[in-house]
């Protein structure tokens, strides 16, 4: 709950940017049974949490595009890609313009 950027958690709450994290609050680690207690302090105080955790996310840093294996692209979300052009959301294309599933 109130993540943000984060791949694979569980049991997270008002975190950004993690991968694979358990039992985390605000990025810090916590064990099961620490992580328990200090959750319920944390939504005890819900609103004034929340305000802090949407000022991380506004002055965090943001992963521009996501593309992988590409060559001469422009667009998002591009995998093993070549020649394309304001091209969205695709996988193995090739000289394509304008385009996205």
């Amino acid at each position: 709950m109130y993540v943000d950027d984060c791949i694979a958690c569980s049991d997270c709450v008002f975190c950004h940017n993690l991968v694979n994290a358990q039992y985390c609050i605000f990025n810090k680690q916590y064990t099961k049974e620490e992580y328990a207690l200090k959750k319920q302090e944390t939504l005890n105080d819900l609103e004034q949490n929340k305000q802090k955790f949407a000022t991380i996310c506004q002055t965090a840093i943001k992963k521009n595009l996501v593309t992988v294996n590409n060559q001469n692209v422009i667009g998002d979300y591009l995998f093993q890609s070549k020649n394309l052009y304001n091209c969205f959301d695709l996988s193995y294309a090739e000289d394509c313009r304008y385009v996205s599933t």
